[in-house]
């Protein structure tokens, strides 16, 4: 063989599996229960965020006027304060908070596919039936824990 004519194998990129149904594997109680805590904390995250980009906005808006920073918007100080220390342009730290912002956003896009098929119209009527049942047995499971307690 020779060696300047050889070329490696084209690799094509990995495929992701088609979107299996939600039927079996997805509706059991113990994977929505995490699914729905991993969306908490991604949604508390992006709270955080939010008020970081508004405590942002708000010292480019009054770059010079400590009087706009009042008793309710410590945060905006603290952060002031962070920025001024760590030695980070505002505008660099703006252009950070952004680009986390959007990467939490398509995160936070990825983790509620999986509930789509719920409020779609389209999807079909299984996913939906197993949405259901998954619900019905989780206030089923409720209501036999308040009985047994309430029995004692």
């Amino acid at each position: 063989m020779n060696p300047a004519s050889y070329q490696p194998p084209f690799h094509w990129a990995p495929m992701r599996p088609p979107d299996p149904p939600r039927c079996g594997a997805f509706w059991n109680t113990k994977n929505i229960t995490d699914q729905l805590k991993q969306l908490q904390d991604t949604i508390r995250l992006a709270k955080s965020m939010e008020k970081e980009l508004d405590a942002l906005r708000m010292i480019k808006e009054g770059k010079g006027l400590m009087e706009t920073v009042e008793g309710g918007s410590g945060g905006v100080e603290c952060l002031r304060r962070c920025l001024e220390v760590v030695n980070i342009d505002l505008e660099e730290q703006e252009k950070l908070s952004v680009e986390a912002a959007n990467s939490l956003m398509s995160t936070l896009r990825a983790q509620l596919e999986p509930f789509r098929f719920v409020v779609d119209e389209n999807s079909p009527w299984e996913e939906k039936s197993a949405a259901v049942r998954l619900s019905c047995r989780m206030k089923k499971s409720k209501r036999n824990k308040l009985w047994k307690k309430k029995k004692r």
